[in-house]
């Protein structure tokens, strides 16, 4: 959902970003808008810096932001229940049974 006059593309930073950073760099989006920028940070493991001087949309990049890192931990936790790692310690595979047993608790809202 657009909520800023000139949001980017969710695929158009994500290109960007995967181009040219890696995991734990910082990005600084001085002109942040609706954050869609940090959004894709966390995505890619990177910190985010947002600068905007418009409050409100400070606040609608905080929530996003906030809902990201939650969708993230959720994530994790989901991704350490079906997925385990075979005896040689690199071959992953995933346990199908958990997966449909716990489908209605993976649920997002």
């Amino acid at each position: 959902m657009k909520v800023h006059p000139t949001q980017k593309a969710e695929y158009l930073l994500e290109n960007i970003i995967a181009s040219s950073t890696e995991p734990s760099y910082i990005i600084l989006d001085p002109f942040c808008g609706s954050g869609t920028s940090g959004v894709v940070a966390i995505r890619h493991g990177c910190r985010y810096i947002g600068i905007d001087s418009c409050s409100d949309y400070l606040e609608i990049t905080k929530k996003r932001l906030e809902k990201e890192l939650y969708a993230g931990r959720i994530f994790e936790n989901w991704f350490r229940k079906i997925f385990t790692t075979s005896i040689s310690g690199y071959d992953y595979y995933v346990d199908f049974d958990k997966v449909v047993n716990n489908v209605e608790k993976l649920r997002l809202n």
